[in-house]
């Protein structure tokens, strides 16, 4: 099988190209943005994960959904990024509708010539929250028995 090979999709019977299969089908949130700062493509679990359609995605910023305390390092990233330097592991919280924050991971492959970056991210929200309960007992045991862990809060 190439890369250019048709494939059925089990959604809507569709053909697809396998690298539209894989776009649509993916478990992570995938998208292109461009060096503008928009999402220029996502998939489907972007909009299932922060539960705007894909045309509120599309036009606004993406900075528009990240956490204002994560801005700064946002920016610093997409200028790294920018500059032709791959993202390797970068977390920052992005709004849903309904007003909470996804934590979100990335990587991203910048393609400047073509004026685009490619990125993946992961929910990890989930883990972020099983880190910070980690904490909370620990937390109390020192205060109740004033004992001093060695690790960090």
């Amino acid at each position: 099988m190439t890369f250019k090979d048709p494939v059925a999709s089990p959604v809507n019977g569709l053909v697809l190209s396998e690298e539209a299969f894989f776009f649509e089908r993916s478990l992570d949130l995938l998208s292109v943005i461009g060096l503008d700062g928009y999402f220029k493509r996502i998939n489907p679990v972007f909009t299932q994960t922060l539960g705007y359609s894909e045309a509120e995605l599309l036009a606004s910023p993406f900075l528009d959904f990240v956490h204002p305390d994560d801005h700064f390092a946002t920016l610093a990233e997409m200028e790294k990024v920018k500059t032709g330097i791959p993202t390797l592991n970068f977390e920052n919280r992005y709004r849903t509708k309904d007003g909470c924050y996804r934590w979100l991971g990335w990587t991203a492959s910048p393609q400047i010539v073509r004026g685009v970056i490619y990125c993946v991210a992961r929910d990890m929200t989930q883990q972020k929250e099983a880190e910070a309960a980690l904490q909370q007992p620990c937390g109390r045991m020192k205060t109740v028995c004033g004992w001093r862990s060695p690790l960090p809060n």
